[in-house]
């Protein structure tokens, strides 16, 4: 069995990161999948390798190609589908030396977002593509050379069945079958004639065994004991995976056993698996080879079946002079009995090793087999004193794996090895090695100077600089605060005047601040905070000591603090749901209008803490839109399934309107219910068409019937339409029009890995090919019928200006509000009216005016529907609506590789 497994993005660039690989599934294993940093690098013995690694990628489905409509190069190949990269990979697995795996992109598309791989009847590879909103479709490659008749025509009778490709395809298991039905009788022992055939292929005889299996005679203990004698080893290990179906028969226990002893890896390594899925016990000198074989497969399962056996057989392994054995005999045993003595006895036998010669990588094995035992024993740090003086004097070596290894051991044992670790991290080490060092030093014991801390910061800011994945910086960040802990707040300061250097570090620094600052030092927060509020300076480390200051400065009774919060609000659209929630904790007039204005970009758990602020306050609005934006707030909480009464309460405090009063009323306004799923609800339970009217709630939401009552919010739409007719519906967005990508999606995309960074060249292409600069200017260029999206990104926030673009009827500018002029003639003609001394001009778009005289005009209508047309997005990929946002302000455009001066080794 073979598996493709993903990475995790997110972890590119650590060193616990698990690049996408091939891995070959053999009985017992373990692979290390954890979670986090907890992930077990391939090195660890107690776990698998991979046998090839495939780079960036998202494995989708998976195939092995034994078919003869290819050429020979590909057969027996696996074929593997990368959704993200948009390809088919081709492997050529002959053995488990890694350095021996071929693998090669078979099929490569832009965009080609296969989802599965298979082999059909005629020998072509058929995949599939789609998922997540995308076109899908099946597609076929096949090989246009010629076939070679005597490769192509499979015979007849026994010798089709054999050379039967995809064996284990549905379309193969009915043609052997029909095989067998049509030779009858002579099927057994034509079948078991080319099994035992010496002159045959082994693919053939391998092929006769499968079908021996799938379909009878099933292969007898003596026939595979027979079998495993044969000179060929395909045929011997095959003959060793059918026995572990026969381990209770002595004959083929006792010659699984033997075969642990062959010249052949591959069959070793067969019996090897055989006996540990039939969990017989072997002798321990049958399998001490095993834990001296340059196989790391082979090391793995002899300590597999060294566990089948008592211990107290085996464990004079751990007195040999041989240190291989002694590893790898005082790793199984750690698995096997985990009792506290067990584990002494191995720690002080791995102590006598260490001491002696030991290569790297024996070494290394050596370090892992500590920490188990140290783990599994569920042994105190301070239990074995002898691991101080052995980490101390190892560390640090001149392999920086082994260091690694040596600083997880200090940790549990509580040694200080900060001094020396903070002096390795200036060296020419790799910066995942290094990070790995600094991730553990805060929890050493050490009294840290101001020089070493500072030192360990900027190291860790400086690891930001490469490019990583989402979740390192979130490492960073926990290490820095971590590190910041103990900071003096004479340090705090120290830092905060280096915070756009030290951003993690000046954010940790933050809690180390008295509760009121003095007016110098809210000049500081305010000076930094200024200084990180600018473009090129978009990344989540930013965003975090942004919001981190604005918390701190909206405690503050100086009255500079707040007024420098109301001024970012106005020249950073991004930040102001943030900034509201802060001035919300102080409710006065000079943060009313900021409240007010901010009430449609506020996160859902922000609403009750600015509603309650403004129902202090006393002013009321009478913008049309601010109060559309509070019952927009509402529908969201209901659809989110959260109370509505803060927005009620506002509502009716603004308006000196009771909900009771609306309710009652029941104006019932048709506009609501054809666009709000939320108009209809509490149905009484005594109503005998209960199920009728929900049935037709369900199918249409267009009326409200008599038996049904309105809700609370659906109340107050009715009242809006009815009080604001010209103005934009109070419902929320919808999706009649059908976009191919929805806000959430496009959201999910931009704040994950592939839509961090992108193009601003390729986001100028994407505007014009989205149509953006038919009706507005960008940078001086585009046309001038719409607003001018120069600086959108100061003005509105992404969510705002990406619901624009996929829902243009739902927030009209009055600048820009569209009516319907129609004519004595009968014509209508819609767009945006401006009066002029001919008459009334319409401009249709941006090309097209027209005039219509006084005297021909015979009414003028309002209306909802934006000139601007929906879809415009429907044309671009998520990565091409990426490069748009970076285009207009809104992701950070990616850093070209600067090439780095090299490190001095002193």
């Amino acid at each position: 069995m073979f598996l493709h497994d993903s990475d995790m993005e997110a972890d590119i660039g650590s060193a616990w990161h698990r690049a996408t690989g091939l891995f070959k599934v053999i009985e017992g294993g373990e692979f290390g999948w954890r979670s986090g940093w907890a992930n077990w690098p391939e090195y660890y013995p107690d776990r698998l390798g991979s046998l090839a690694s495939t780079g960036r990628g998202s494995p989708t489905g998976i195939t092995i190609y034994n078919h003869y409509a290819f050429p020979a190069r590909y057969h027996r190949a696996i074929f593997t589908a990368d959704w993200s990269e948009g390809r088919i990979i081709a492997v050529q697995v002959d053995t488990l030396d890694r350095g021996k795996v071929r693998a090669e992109d078979f099929v490569v598309g832009t965009p080609m977002n296969v989802t599965d791989v298979e082999v059909g009847p005629d020998g072509a590879i058929y995949f599939c593509c789609g998922g997540r909103g995308t076109e899908g479709g099946i597609y076929r490659v096949r090989w246009q050379g010629k076939i070679p008749e005597a490769v192509r025509n499979l015979g007849e009778g026994i010798a089709k069945a054999i050379r039967q490709p995809q064996l284990y395809s549905a379309y193969s298991r009915q043609a052997v079958a029909i095989i067998k039905r049509e030779i009858g009788e002579a099927w057994d022992e034509q079948v078991l004639g080319v099994a035992f055939s010496e002159e045959n292929p082994a693919r053939y005889r391998t092929q006769a065994l499968d079908l021996m299996q799938l379909l009878g005679p099933i292969p007898t203990p003596e026939i595979l004991v027979e079998l495993s004698k044969t000179p060929n080893d395909q045929v011997r290990s095959k003959a060793a995976r059918l026995m572990a179906l026969h381990a209770n028969e002595p004959t083929a226990l006792a010659r699984l056993r033997e075969l642990l002893a062959d010249e052949s890896s591959e069959v070793r390594l067969a019996s090897c698996e055989a006996l540990v899925r039939s969990g017989k016990a072997c002798e321990p000198s049958e399998i001490r080879p095993l834990l001296l074989s340059d196989s790391r497969e082979e090391r793995f399962l002899g300590r597999r079946l060294l566990m089948n056996i008592p211990s107290n057989q085996w464990r004079n392994f751990l007195t040999e002079s041989n240190s291989k054995v002694v590893i790898q005999s005082a790793l199984a045993l750690v698995h096997r009995d985990r009792d506290p003595t067990t584990c002494a006895q191995v720690m002080d036998h791995l102590m006598r090793v260490s001491k002696g010669f030991v290569s790297d990588a024996d070494f290394l094995d050596l370090l892992r087999t500590m920490q188990v035992a140290l783990h599994v024993s569920g042994a105190k740090g301070n239990d074995y004193p002898e691991i101080g003086s052995f980490v101390s004097q190892e560390f640090p070596t001149g392999n920086s794996t082994i260091n690694g290894e040596l600083v997880r051991l200090a940790t549990f044992a509580q040694v200080d090895l900060v001094a020396d670790a903070v002096a390795y991290l200036k060296t020419d080490a790799t910066m995942s090695d290094r990070m790995l060092i600094a991730m553990h030093l805060p929890m050493l014991p050490h009294e840290w100077t101001s020089s070493e801390r500072m030192a360990t910061l900027q190291f860790l800011e400086g690891c930001l600089e490469d490019q990583t994945g989402g979740s390192f910086a979130l490492y960073v960040m926990k290490t820095s605060e971590s590190l910041s802990k103990f900071l003096t707040e004479r340090e705090a300061l120290q830092i905060l005047d280096l915070g756009e250097k030290y951003t993690n570090a000046a954010m940790a620094a933050l809690y180390k601040l008295p509760e009121q600052l003095s007016p110098e030092q809210i000049d500081k927060l305010k000076r930094l905070d200024s200084a990180i509020d600018q473009g090129g300076l978009e990344s989540d480390v930013y965003k975090r000591l942004k919001t981190g200051i604005t918390a701190v400065l909206s405690m503050q009774a100086d009255e500079s603090a707040m007024e420098h919060l109301r001024e970012r609000w106005r020249k950073s659209p991004d930040r102001r749901a943030t900034i509201a929630l802060a001035m919300s904790q102080r409710p006065d007039e000079a943060n009313w209008d900021y409240l007010v204005r901010s009430m449609g970009v506020l996160d859902l758990f922000a609403v009750g803490d600015v509603c309650g602020c403004l129902l202090k306050i006393e002013a009321a609005t009478e913008d049309p839109e601010a109060v559309r934006q509070v019952i927009l707030q509402g529908c969201k909480l209901v659809e989110a399934g959260q109370d509505p009464s803060p927005v009620l309460k506002l509502l009716e405090y603004w308006t000196a309107t009771s909900t009771t009063s609306l309710l009652e009323s029941n104006p019932q306004k048709p506009d609501v219910a054809e666009s709000s799923d939320i108009a209809v609800s509490d149905v009484t339970e005594s109503d005998p068409r209960k199920s009728e009217i929900a049935e037709t709630e369900s199918a249409s939401q267009t009326t409200l019937t008599a038996e049904a009552k309105l809700s609370p919010i659906a109340a107050w739409q009715n009242w809006y339409a009815s009080k604001y007719p010209d103005a934009p519906s109070a419902v929320l967005a919808n999706e009649t029009a059908d976009p191919r990508w929805s806000l959430d999606f496009i959201e999910q995309f931009l704040n994950g890995e592939q839509g961090r960074q992108g193009s601003s060249e390729r986001g100028q292409q994407m505007y014009a090919k989205a149509r953006c600069n038919a009706c507005h200017k960008m940078n001086g260029v585009g046309g001038g019928y719409g607003p001018d999206l120069t600086s959108v990104n100061k003005r509105f926030t992404r969510i705002e200006t990406l619901e624009s673009i996929l829902f243009p009827s739902h927030v009209i500018s009055d600048q820009y509000a569209t009516k319907k002029v129609l004519t004595t003639d009968g014509e209508v003609f819609t767009g945006i009216v401006v009066k002029t001394a001919k008459g009334l001009a319409v401009r249709v778009n941006e090309n097209k005016e027209f005039v219509i005289a006084e005297d021909q005009i015979q009414e003028v209508q309002s209306s909802r529907t934006s000139v601007m047309p929906a879809g415009l997005l429907d044309t671009l990929s998520p990565s091409e609506i990426r490069d748009l946002m970076v285009y207009l302000g809104y992701v950070p455009a990616e850093k070209l590789a600067q090439e780095k001066p090299a490190a001095v080794r002193r």
